[in-house]
This record gives structure tokens, C-alpha cells and sequence, in this order.
């Protein structure tokens, strides 16, 4: 075998394994994108909705961190709570994506702006029971929640 075909011979063999390697890449990347959401985020079955519109850089969101905390705290086994982040693209994408996946794709468009709210949703038509902007009373968020599981 001459020089010249050992070298064409071993530039298709790294052809080939370089389409190989594209491949692999491309489906592990495909298998890990449902992974890439939040997994602790499930659609509601009967109990509201809690969802917040933050950003890292949103004053109102960190004014409201603590009531967040608390509610999670204390109803975070009865409640599904979403978090929407739209701190940068990244997690603009992966909250949109989100939202497509828990059925509030239309919510995310109309809210995606406003940072800082908290919206409680019915769970069985998604829709708003209360939008609460930049609330730091716990007791506001608990009858919001209170009326939304009545409405369930």
C-alpha cells in the first residue's frame, strides 16, 4: 500500500468516526433535554397553582424571596409551585419550555414581563385566580390560595 492511500484511507476512517462522534453528541443532547427542566415540576391535579415570574435582577423578586420560602415551606406538599426565571436567555428558554410542558404557555406570554408576580392558578382551567405583584403579605397569598382550591 503507497504512503498516499494509507493517508486518504485514515482521513475517511476520521471522517466517519467524526460523523459517528456528531451523531452520539446530537442524541445525548436530545435524551437530555427533558432533563434540563425543572423535573420537580408537575401539572396540578386538584390543589392551585402557585407561579412566579423572577428574575435574579428584579427587585420586587427578592422583596417577595422570603414569602416564596415560607409558602413553599408550608404548602409545598399540597401545591405545585412553578417558578418561571427569565434572568437571562438560558433560563428564559428553559422556562418557556416549562411552561409549554405544564400547559401555561399562554400565561408565560402574557406575564413573562412582569417579574415579581405571583399569579395563583385554578388548576383545572389554569386560569388566574389572583396576581399578586411584588405582595410581601403572607396572609394575601394564603386567601388567594384558599379561594383557588375552592374553585378547583
Amino acid at each position: 500500500m503507497s504512503a498516499r492511500s494509507a493517508r486518504e484511507r485514515t482521513r475517511s476512517v476520521f471522517r466517519d468516526d467524526r460523523k459517528r462522534l456528531t451523531v452520539v453528541i446530537a442524541a445525548i443532547c436530545l435524551l437530555a433535554v427533558p432533563t434540563l427542566a425543572n423535573d420537580s415540576e408537575v401539572a396540578c391535579t386538584e390543589a392551585p397553582m402557585v407561579v412566579k415570574i423572577h428574575a435574579d435582577w428584579c427587585l420586587g423578586c427578592k422583596a417577595i424571596d422570603s414569602v416564596w420560602s415560607q409558602l413553599s415551606k408550608d404548602l409545598g406538599d399540597r401545591i405545585t409551585f412553578v417558578e418561571l426565571d427569565v434572568t437571562n436567555r438560558t433560563a428564559f428558554a428553559k422556562s418557556k419550555a416549562t411552561a409549554r410542558r405544564l400547559g401555561l404557555k399562554e400565561f408565560f406570554a402574557k406575564y413573562r414581563s412582569q417579574t415579581g408576580t405571583v399569579a395563583i392558578l385554578d388548576c383545572n382551567s389554569l386560569e388566574p385566580v389572583a396576581i399578586l405583584a411584588g405582595e410581601r403579605e403572607l396572609v394575601k397569598y394564603r386567601e388567594a390560595i384558599k379561594r383557588a382550591s375552592h374553585s378547583s
